[in-house]
Order: structure tokens, then sequence, then C-alpha cells
């Protein structure tokens, strides 16, 4: 891959994961932005209606520029963060969502949704969008491709947003759960 990708870690799962609209989002960019768009990368096993995800990226107009590896082992993941341009993660519910943490962790700017336990895991860490809005998703990825001073500055509230999220202070807080 050519350094610009942008990822989402997500297992293929439709419709609940969003695939389809980011795809339609990541088309819209490559409209705009031609080759500085750069490359869509859907890391994650298949799951239930993974053909559907499949299906768009291959019919997409700009299907060369999509690419579904696949499941990425826990060892390599944190070098497809890094590399990547950002996580665009359009997922319409999660009950926490560790891949964001784990992209803030490696540097790595976050797009997501505001709404739900992503805007509160993200915080002010991430650039917010609407995930049912593939123009809103576009537009995010636009600001972080065009703008220079925006993937820094959600590097840097990554990181510290990040370090808020150990799994020992975790376990403490759920242990302190169980002793009240």
């Amino acid at each position: 891959l050519d350094p610009g990708w942008w990822v989402y870690v997500a297992r293929l799962e439709h419709p609940g994961k969003n695939h389809l609209r980011l795809i339609e989002a990541f088309e819209s960019l490559c409209d705009r932005l031609g080759p500085a768009a750069g490359q869509l990368v859907l890391a994650g096993a298949d799951w239930h209606g993974a053909e559907v995800i499949h299906r768009a990226a291959a019919e997409s107009r700009h299907a060369a520029r999509i690419f579904l590896p696949g499941f990425v082992s826990l060892d390599d993941l944190p070098a497809w963060y890094a590399g990547a341009r950002a996580l665009v993660f359009p997922s319409l519910f999660e009950g926490f969502g560790i891949p964001l943490v784990e992209a803030m962790a490696c540097g790595t700017p976050v797009l997501c949704p505001a709404e739900g336990a992503m805007g509160e895991v993200a915080a002010d860490a991430s650039l917010a969008f609407d995930p049912k809005n593939p123009a809103s998703i576009a537009s995010a990825m636009e600001r972080v491709a065009t703008d220079p001073a925006v993937a820094p500055d959600l590097v840097a509230k990554g990181l510290r947003r990040a370090a808020d999220f150990h799994w020992r202070k975790t376990a403490m807080r759920t242990l302190e759960v169980y002793r009240r």
C-alpha cells in the first residue's frame, strides 16, 4: 500500500458496521481529490452480510483503490494503524469501540461518530461525522487529507486520550464495583 491509506478495522458485517456508506464516502473523496484521496483498507474477518461489502467494493468505480485484506493479527495491527492516514470508524453501534483506542495509542488520527460509546471513548480526540451521511464522512476525510493542521492535532489529543485507558485501571474499577 502507498502512504495515505484510510483504515477501518472491524469485522465485515452488513449493515451494522456501515461499510457501504464508507465506500460511498471514499468514492466521493476520490472524485474530488483524485490520487490524493489515497486508498481505503477494510481490515476484518468476514461476518454476516460480508458478501454485500465485497460486492460493493468490487463494483466501486474506485475498486482498484479499495482493499479487503481479511483478518489482521493483533501482532500486525499496530503497524496497520501507524501507517494509516486515519482510522475511519463509521459503525452504527458499538458497545465500546476498542479500535478507536488502539488507533489513538498508535498515533493515528480517529474519525468517528460523536454519538454513543464511540463519542464517549473518543471524546474530543476525534473528528466527528454523521455515520448515516456519506457526505459527512467524506467531509471529515477531506479535512484530514487537505488541512495540514488537522492530523497532528488529532494525534496529540488521541495520544492523551488513549492514556486514559488501561486494562489495570479497568480491572481495579470493576473490582471496586463488585466490592460495593
